[in-house]
């Protein structure tokens, strides 16, 4: 397949953000929100409704992590990774990274729901609605317990 940039003389570039790491629990979902507000503050025009859009799918993706270590009886340790792709007159795609890895050094995930059945899949309709692109997918090894979901938001071209 022949892939060629409409705009092949403008530079493409790729900005990324310190990746965080938060030990799985229900209470650093705020903690996440929170710096995620503060990353994105650094950025024009990712703000208003975008920020909303990539602030609830971090929520989602967080809580999904917290789900299946709870499910599985693990402790887990979760990150989140920020980058920012395109330039010059190319859109920007903004991509958010959540994924989890089993941690002997956390407590396990206790059970989030206190027994109230909820429903499986609501976190991914919000993440399909509001991401341009997304997807998920085991990583590491087979022996280590490591899984990554990822979203994607178009902004556009930049004002000139």
């Amino acid at each position: 397949m022949n892939r060629t940039s409409t705009h092949p003389t403008e530079p493409r570039t790729e900005q990324r953000w310190k990746s965080r790491w938060y030990p799985g629990g229900p209470r650093h979902i705020g903690v996440a929100r929170g710096d995620l507000a503060r990353d994105l503050s650094r950025f024009p025009g990712a703000g208003g409704e975008t920020e909303d859009a990539v602030r609830l799918c971090l929520s989602e993706m967080f809580t999904g992590a917290l789900t299946r270590a709870s499910w599985a009886g693990r402790g887990i340790v979760v990150f989140r990774s920020l980058s920012l792709r395109g330039g010059g007159a190319s859109r920007r795609v903004l991509r958010l990274s959540v994924g989890e890895r089993e941690s002997a050094e956390v407590a396990p995930v206790p059970p989030l729901w206190g027994g109230v059945e909820q429903a499986e899949g609501t976190g991914l309709t919000l993440i399909a609605h509001f991401a341009s692109r997304w997807g998920s997918r085991r990583i590491g090894t087979e022996e280590e317990w490591a899984y990554l979901m990822w979203a994607e938001f178009d902004l556009g071209v930049p004002e000139r």
